[in-house]
């Protein structure tokens, strides 16, 4: 199963495995440069990480935009 959610999105793997993925890109100039996420539980706390992916993403977009 997958969610998509603005520019994140939830996988779950297997419905075997009790694991998740919380993804998104980070871009330079505009452009998607990569991908950086979380793989957790699935019943971890969702806001918490996406808030956490999306800082890590936003801080990212700028280091490399400064080089």
């Amino acid at each position: 199963m997958t969610q998509e959610t603005g520019g994140f999105a939830a996988f779950n793997l297997n419905p075997n495995i009790l694991a998740a993925v919380i993804a998104t890109g980070y871009e330079h100039e505009g452009e998607t440069s990569s991908s950086i996420g979380v793989l957790g539980p699935v019943r971890m706390d969702y806001a918490s990480n996406i808030a956490a992916v999306r800082a890590v993403a936003r801080y990212l977009s700028g280091a490399i935009g400064e080089s």
